[in-house]
């Protein structure tokens, strides 16, 4: 652990994390100032009211374990001395850093658990019942060997006759697979179609939705039509609808510049290109006036407004980039 001291400061570099129970894993490596050349030096550790002096003798010391025998903050200081004649001549006392001790597994306290050991009954009694249970099973495989010779012997496979797999034999089989799979065919159709209904009434859905809002957004748009081509629907009056039904004069366009108020910075469906008038606006570029702004929007983070003085043939331009416009540039 390196700590720089100077005349002034103690200051722990890179502080490591102090587990409680921990011995001999850090060391104190200190960097003095010029001033303390010639000095003796000591190293206080404080925790919970109590104090521990070491000596720092070749610029180091080690942690004493007392302070990591706790949970808590550890505050770490240096003060340095001369003394002539028995005089005190000298002393830093630098303000102190701090430290914090965690939580660690160590423990000198708990108890081990003895080991639980069987009794002979148990060992004798344990072996007996696996015997038991390998000759139950031994006996239950012999029975139903036997038991499957007697019903080869009574349906003839011993008189001397082949038995070989018939072609009705794979019939029968084959009937019995599909009645089984069958339900399953079935289940997976039922769940396609149904998808498909909720494909084609969640595309209906953001149709009506569109209409209500009255505008479409460019991304909006390409995904709507991206998906009603993926599902089949090339159904195009229902785009023709909706652009039919679109109110143009939100982006400013058949008419005068849509009017807004406030600030600049915040208009209202400023996340769309099209045409602004503003009266008196924060963050216009002069503080009072009327504006025409072509707002030009890359996404929600860049744009660029060009702003047309009212009363004047003042032009003026600023950006946005990532987030943050720039300040206003008259260009005429």
């Amino acid at each position: 652990m390196l700590i720089y001291v100077d005349i002034d400061n103690v200051k722990i570099v890179d502080k490591p994390t102090l587990h409680k129970g921990e011995y001999g894993v850090h060391q104190c490596n200190f960097n003095f100032s010029e001033g303390y050349n010639g000095l003796v030096k000591i190293a206080c550790f404080r925790s919970e009211c109590q104090t521990y002096k070491v000596d720092i003798v070749n610029n180091t010391c080690d942690i004493p374990s007392e302070v990591l025998s706790r949970v808590g903050n550890v505050i770490v200081g240096v003060y340095a001395y001369s003394i002539e004649n028995d005089n005190l001549l000298l002393r830093y006392s630098p303000v102190a850093d701090c430290l914090e001790v965690v939580h660690g597994s160590y423990t000198d306290e708990g108890k081990t658990p003895e080991q639980v050991t069987p009794s002979q009954y148990e060992i004798y009694s344990k072996a007996l019942n696996d015997g038991l249970n390998e000759a139950k099973a031994s006996s239950a495989y012999t029975k139903a060997i036997g038991d499957q010779l007697l019903a080869d012997k009574e349906n003839g496979i011993f008189n001397g006759k082949n038995y070989e797999i018939t072609e009705s034999d794979y019939n029968e089989i084959a009937s019995a697979v599909e009645k089984d799979i069958q339900p399953q065919l079935d289940e997976i159709k039922n769940e396609n179609e149904e998808i498909s209904d909720i494909v084609k009434n969640d595309i209906q859905s953001q149709i009506n939705e569109i209409k209500n809002e009255g505008y479409v957004k460019q991304e909006d748009t390409e995904e709507l039509v991206k998906t009603i081509l993926t599902e089949g629907r090339s159904n195009w009056s229902e785009i023709d609808k909706y652009m039919a039904g679109l109110d143009y004069t939100l982006f400013g366009l058949g008419g005068q510049p849509r009017l807004v108020t406030g600030d600049w910075n915040s208009i209202e469906y400023g996340d769309l290109t099209g045409f602004f008038r503003g009266n008196s606006l924060k963050n216009a570029p002069t503080s009072t006036g009327w504006y025409y702004v072509l707002n030009i929007v890359n996404d929600g983070l860049n744009k660029k407004q060009i702003a047309f003085s009212f009363d004047s043939n003042a032009l003026y331009v600023r950006t946005r980039v990532a987030g943050t416009w720039t300040s206003w540039s008259q260009i005429i």
